[in-house]
């Protein structure tokens, strides 16, 4: 079930959300003064254009996970530079449950498991998967170079 849909934007939506995410790292920057020493991760949650988005996935959504029942639940945008971002296990089980991670940015890819299975999404596409699947990074690649953004978008089943 779990899944990678390359080109899974169109290319206008998908410079939209690189476009929003590259101002609000700038912004976030800004007002962050750990950022120089890592800040690990900036996040964006339940934004009006984030949701835009998780509308426009809700019918690739369904196809994907074969359920016609599917709404968008919430979504959020993750930033992660420095030597700080390294992500322990998660699950989203509590929250959705189905999970789209976007890649919107990288320097370099940055591995992540789902169960037994590992993936190495690039630029515009959507990791699918089951929300009450362990989510795993690998250690973050290249820290100080290296910057990734994804989106995060969960549906739920009514």
């Amino acid at each position: 079930m779990n899944k990678v849909i390359q080109d899974l934007l169109s290319e206008r939506d998908f410079e939209y959300l690189q476009k929003y995410a590259l101002e609000h790292h700038e912004a976030l920057k800004k007002t962050r003064p750990a950022h120089e020493s890592g800040y690990g991760v900036l996040q964006l949650k339940d934004t009006p254009e984030l949701r835009m988005l998780h509308e426009k996935l809700l019918p690739v959504a369904r196809k994907a996970f074969m359920n016609d029942a599917l709404i968008p639940n919430w979504q959020h945008l993750d930033i992660y530079a420095g030597p700080q971002p390294t992500q322990t296990s998660k699950k989203f089980s509590e929250d959705a449950d189905y999970v789209v991670s976007v890649v919107v940015y990288q320097h370099f890819g940055w591995e992540t498991t789902i169960g037994e299975e590992h993936f190495e999404p690039g630029e515009n596409e959507g990791l699918f998967f089951s929300a009450d699947q362990a989510f795993v990074r690998s250690e973050f690649p290249d820290p100080f170079n290296n910057v990734v953004a994804n989106a995060f978008f969960f549906f739920i089943q009514p």
